[in-house]
């Protein structure tokens, strides 16, 4: 597939993308950089990198050593009031060592699927499943399914996945 990149920027200092493919379409879309994310989110730079590794934000592209981001996505996200983006309450049993307002689900991304897709049921699954794209979540059973993930654990979200675990 061929396509060329043109990034521009207004009087005020937005990046926009456009894109043109074999179609003849074009499309200019609002971007923003990683640093702008960090800026929107009160996040540290390490956090957004795990939001983007979890599915949470979804890189257009990168231009100049410089991820671009959906600045929508970005706002979207700092919409979110804190309680969505840390497990539920009665996640606790599964964390007992940790207290659940120190756990962001998309920077201790291993930790969190680890315990609930191990030792969580179906509801557990579901939350899981609405949060994390499900490239990460055969990515992560594909990686930890000897380590951190039980034998049945990891052959039950196989079949729930539709992926092979060798």
């Amino acid at each position: 597939m061929n396509s060329s990149w043109t990034i521009s920027q207004d009087r005020a200092g937005r990046l926009f993308l456009r894109t043109s493919g074999e179609k003849r379409t074009e499309k200019n879309r609002p971007a923003c950089t990683v640093q702008e994310a960090v800026r929107v989110l009160g996040r540290s730079r390490r956090h957004v990198y795990c939001y983007m590794r979890g599915g949470v934000l979804h890189p257009l592209g990168r231009f100049l050593g410089q991820w671009l981001l959906d600045p929508r996505e970005v706002a979207t996200l700092a919409a979110l009031p804190g309680r969505l983006r840390r497990p539920p309450r009665r996640f606790q049993p599964f964390f007992p060592e940790y207290p659940l307002r120190s756990l962001d689900p998309y920077r201790d991304w291993r930790l969190v699927l680890a315990r609930l897709l191990d030792r969580g049921g179906a509801e557990e699954s579901r939350w899981v499943l609405q949060r994390f794209s499900r490239s990460l979540l055969r990515e992560f059973i594909r990686g930890e399914s000897g380590r951190r993930l039980s034998p049945v654990s990891a052959r039950s979200e196989t079949r729930c996945l539709n992926c092979s675990i060798l």
